[in-house]
């Protein structure tokens, strides 16, 4: 079958099967440059640069000046123009011969700069072969002694331009006035113009010829923006209209808060977005102006032009001044740039603004350096950019992914920029091909024509934009025109050339495809491994078909086979077509080799060694990484040993030996009572964990009795039932019993007797027994005895090694009996008339009395026999004292109080218990003396005011009873009445509580 295919064209650059051969880029070998006129006289200087090294001319042909240069590789020179040749056009509307030409035998890149103290810039200089026939200016507001300009230099004979200004031109036409004018080669014409002459269209009207020309458009001196001081000169290249692009990445300076932009539009209904921002719509024509601080990302859907401005400094007090840059579209990156940072005698700050695809930001040198330090743009991360600061001189940048370098120096009030290199290929050509119904780009096109499929078809069907059309087939063939048919003679890789020139711009370019033709198919099969071992796999693949069928079955273009013998497999490949070929591998398969282990012992006990040894290996790799084919282990625990033999055939096996590991004997020893005794105590020492046992006095029992005089250490051997030996031991200590003492700070007294015991016994544990029942487990007691007798002390102290002494003082302690003293004054009140107090006697076991009747006006109320009596005559309350003793010189005190009152008395208890049978306190009465029975009454009322008794008898004796009843427990108020010795009468309340 045919295919066909349909090429639609459109400049790709890094295609993988496309190979665009484009001379329109800024290197190049033939160059026109000219200067436009700066507000004082400039120094026109040309900066040459070569990534290769060249010689040639630079001249100005209508003066019959000259002059040879030669540039190093990868260096740059500089040419000043003399002034006496008055290089800057300074004459508008005038054809002068002033144009400036450069020759050089190897590519170079050529930048020129329009040099004046406070006013400078530069520009890129465009290769002739570069230049277009359309152009539309790119320059900036006027000042009203400041002019917009451009100017136009012819690059051949009779080159007939028609302009179309924007603006009044300057001693012409006014705005939107077409007028012509005709150059020759090397001849200029300058325009400047009070008006803002951005937009104006400038193309060639030669009939049926391609004649091209260089535009250079700016400024005299431009406030930028027309707001801010100071002014400088704007000198830029204008780029060909036909390489223009629709996308745009803006960097902002270094050292500024912003730069001034202009969008210019080449065709109407332009619709421009600023970092996908509100919609600019323009016509042809016309520019948007903005200020942008960030890097950002400006597309349109048509071809635009984007310059980017340095802002006077005065807008940010910056050392700066304006310059103009024309920016290279994204579609028009370069590879190598050579440029030379420049300066002046005021410019000594220098700078680069590079932008590239952020996924290749490491493919980037600068002077050979990769960089560091990169920006992505924020409303497009799939660019990003770096600014740098420059030393002076000659600088390389080289990036294969492309990139695009925006130059420029600064000093005070002025500064320069300039781009450093960029394609001008034209632009927004599409390219596409169809193989039967599908479209697809034709940078996706990578295609081999099999078997029947030897004639393609090759047509184009856009013959408006392109003529010229012919094909190069690569075997030797070629054919004309836009639909060809061809037929390749045969297998092979052939490169197809399709030359052609776009319309009106007599320019030839082509596009190269590779074609790949098969007429055979070649299937071929490989293992991982031809051999393997028992039990391995290995993986088959087939190569060279588009499907697979496999001896085994299988139909995947790898298999995975584990062979047990030596076995063939053949594949079957089939291509799209229907072409086959058959491909067969043999795979070996060598057997495993047969391990064994040996150990000698096979069993240990720990602590113990076996040796283990394998066989049937050529070489061993053990668990251990021993490699030899015996090793020595000494495993503390039952342990599974593997090793891993390889023979001679590099097969490998692996076997496994389980070493039993007893443990040795778990010896136990037990001594009672315990491993401290006391001189002169046995103690049985048992030991377990064997069933034979060996002790180091020489018995061989489990259980031994000892009985040592000192501390001694006792080692026993134990074998238990598999043999494995093992020792312990135990110490025995002998203790020494305390020494026991002590004394007390008293041996005798009275009872009770508080006695102090102090123990000067050695250290430990004591335990003391008073002999009356008493004990106490603290070192130095207090104890009081109360109880008479004679007592034993015995202490028990038990030191740290838990032995005990005793020692018991006989009749250690006497304590002798205490008389009791008790006695009762009758009567115990009495009156000044009838003071006589009698002593009853009550005191107990006492043999001497002493008594004080606390009369301080006499000493004769002492008296020292048991029953004294002594009359008071002043009333009062006195204390009788009463003191007893016994013949041990034991001693008690009792006293007792005696009330003398005066002639009349009257005492009125608050309480009484008439419900308790002691017979004490059981009725309630008043004690008196003076007092009379005439006009005497008492009443006692309950809390609700009822009366419970009353007596007109001052001897009344009240039991506490209500209507035989007794009263209820609580408080009861009382009135009596009475009469005194001197005739006056009384009321006495108050309250008593009767108690059950």
């Amino acid at each position: 079958m045919k295919k066909g295919i349909i090429i639609f064209l459109f400049i790709l650059f890094n295609l993988s099967n496309i190979s665009i051969y484009c001379q329109f880029t800024t290197i190049g070998t033939d160059f026109w440059l000219s200067f436009l006129k700066n507000y004082i006289q400039p120094n026109c200087i040309v900066y040459i640069t070569s990534e290769s090294g060249s010689s040639g001319v630079i001249s100005m042909p209508g003066t019959g000046w000259l002059q040879t240069f030669t540039v190093p590789t990868n260096g740059s020179i500089s040419i000043t123009i003399p002034d006496s040749y008055n290089p800057s056009d300074t004459f508008p509307n005038t054809i002068l011969n002033k144009g400036i030409h450069i020759v050089s035998g190897n590519p170079i890149s050529v930048y020129a700069a329009n040099q004046a103290q406070f006013s400078s810039d530069a520009t890129l200089i465009i290769p002739t072969d570069a230049l277009g026939n359309e152009y539309r200016v790119m320059a900036y507001s006027p000042l009203t002694d400041s002019p917009s300009e451009f100017l136009i230099l012819g690059v051949e004979d009779n080159t007939q331009i028609q302009i179309i200004p924007t603006a009044p031109v300057y001693g012409g036409v006014g705005a939107n006035v077409p007028f012509n004018i005709t150059l020759n080669q090397g001849e200029v014409y300058l325009v400047r113009s009070y008006g803002d002459i951005t937009g104006t269209l400038i193309k060639s009207i030669n009939t049926n010829d391609c004649k091209t020309f260089a535009v250079f458009g700016g400024h005299e001196c431009a406030y930028v923006p027309v707001t801010c001081q100071f002014c400088d000169h704007l000198y830029e290249q204008m780029i060909p209209t036909h390489a223009w692009g629709k996308n745009y990445i803006t960097t902002p300076l270094l050292t500024r808060n912003g730069d001034q932009f202009r969008i210019l539009a080449k065709d109407n209904g332009t619709v421009v977005h600023i970092n996908g921002g509100a919609s600019i719509n323009l016509n042809a024509g016309q520019f948007h102006e903005t200020f942008l601080t960030q890097a950002s990302y400006i597309t349109s859907n048509n071809p635009i032009c984007v310059a980017q401005y340095s802002r006077g400094s005065q807008c940010d007090n910056t050392t700066s001044d304006p310059f103009m840059v024309i920016l290279s579209p994204i579609e028009q990156l370069m590879n190598h740039i050579v440029f030379q940072a420049f300066n002046t005698p005021i410019i000594n700050q220098f700078y680069v603004n590079l932008t590239t695809k952020t996924a290749f930001t490491n493919l980037v040198t600068l002077d050979g350096s990769t960089l560091s330090g990169w920006n992505t743009v924020p409303s497009n991360a799939q660019f990003s950019y770096n600014r740098l600061f420059l030393s002076q001189g000659t600088h390389l940048v080289h990036s294969d992914s492309g990139v695009t370098a925006l130059v420029y120096g600064y000093g005070s009030d002025d500064s320069y920029g300039y781009l450093g290199g960029a394609n001008l290929q034209p632009l927004n050509l599409n390219q596409f091909i169809i193989i039967g119904d599908d479209t697809i780009s034709l940078e996706n096109f990578n295609d081999t024509l099999e078997c029947d499929e030897m004639t393609v078809d090759f047509i184009i069907d856009d013959t408006t934009n392109f003529t010229n059309i012919s094909w190069n087939f690569g075997d030797g063939t070629t054919a004309q025109g836009p639909s060809v048919t061809h037929t390749y003679p045969g297998q092979g890789t052939f490169t197809l050339v399709l030359y052609f020139e776009r319309t009106g711009t007599c320019m030839l370019d082509s596009i190269v495809t590779q074609i790949i033709t098969n007429t055979t198919i070649e299937v071929d099969a490989t293992a991982s491994n031809d051999t393997i071992c028992q039990g391995e796999s290995v993986v088959i693949s087939a190569t060279g078909g588009n499907t697979y069928q496999w001896s085994n079955g299988y139909s995947s273009q790898s298999i995975t086979v584990t062979p047990n013998t030596t076995t063939t497999y053949t594949v079957t490949g089939t291509d799209i077509n229907g072409c086959f070929d058959i491909a067969i591998v043999p795979i070996y398969v060598n057997p495993l080799p047969q391990i064994t282990i040996n150990a000698n012992p096979s069993e240990i006990c720990i602590g113990q060694a076996s040796t283990l040894t394998a066989s049937g290996g050529n070489t061993y790799l053990w668990s251990t990484n021993e490699v030899d084919s015996s090793i020595v282990v000494s495993p503390l625990s039952s342990t599974t040993y593997y090793v891993t033999a390889t023979d001679t055939n590099l097969c490998s096996n692996s076997s496994s030996f389980l070493l039993n590991v007893h443990p040795l004997p778990n010896i136990n020893i037990i001594a009672q009572p315990d491993t401290n005794i006391c001189i002169g105590m046995s103690a049985i020492l048992t030991a377990s964990g064997g069933i034979n046992y060996n002790w180091s006095n020489g018995q061989n029992n489990s259980q031994i009795t000892i009985q040592p005089t000192n501390s001694t250490t006792y080692f026993v051997t134990v074998v238990d039932n598999n043999g494995c030996i093992d020792s312990s031991f135990i110490n025995i200590y002998v203790n020494p019993y305390p020494n026991v003492d002590f004394y007390a700070d008293i041996f005798y007294g009275c009872q009770p007797l508080k006695v102090n015991f102090t123990n000067i016994s050695d250290n430990g544990s004591s335990h003391w027994l008073f002999g009356d029942g008493g004990t106490s487990n603290i070192s130095n007691p207090t104890h009081i005895f109360n109880q008479d007798g004679i007592f034993d002390i015995t202490l028990i102290v038990k030191n740290e090694y838990n032995c005990a002494d005793t020692l018991t003082k006989n009749d250690y302690i006497v304590v002798y009996p205490q008389p009791v003293a008790n006695f009762r004054p009758i009567p115990n009140i009495v009156t000044e008339n009838n003071g006589t107090v009698t002593i009853n006697d009550e005191s107990i076991d006492a043999e001497n009395w002493y008594y004080d009747f606390g009369d301080t006006i006499t000493t004769a109320d002492i008296f020292f026999i048991n029953e004294p009596s002594y009359t008071y005559t002043t009333a009062g309350d006195y204390i009788i004292t009463q003191i007893v003793s016994n013949n041990y010189n034991c001693s008690d005190t009792a006293t007792n109080i005696v009330i003398v009152k005066s002639d009349f008395m009257l005492y009125v208890p608050n309480s009484f218990t008439p419900s308790t049978k002691n017979d004490l306190n059981d009725y309630f009465y008043i004690f008196s003396y003076g007092l009379t029975p005439e006009k005497f009454y008492i009443k006692i009322f309950n809390r609700w005011g009822q009366t419970v008794f009353s007596s007109n008898d001052p001897g009344f004796r009240w039991d506490g009873k209500c209507d035989n009843n007794l009263c209820p427990q609580g408080v009861y108020t009382y009135i009596i009445h009475y009469k005194t010795p001197d005739n006056n009468e009384h009321d006495k309340y108050g309250y008593i509580m009767l108690l059950h």
